[in-house]
């Protein structure tokens, strides 16, 4: 899949400040990626040709001990 652009979200105080990288390398992505935590960074979403699109979420996890 060639990725044309990456939406990634950044939540600061329940608003979105993420940002839209066109044409990322797949450094970016796997960066990107390695960031999610489910808190401030909740999902990438990977737009390719075609119209096709690939979204990637994490969740918030709580370890009870």
């Amino acid at each position: 899949m060639h990725v044309q652009s990456m939406w990634i979200d950044r939540w600061i105080s329940n608003v979105d400040t993420g940002k839209r990288i066109d044409q990322p390398s797949w450094y970016h992505i796997e960066s990107h990626l390695m960031k999610l935590d489910g808190n401030i960074h909740t999902m990438i979403t990977l737009d390719g040709n075609n119209d096709s699109q690939m979204l990637i979420g994490a969740e918030k996890t709580v370890n009870i001990s």
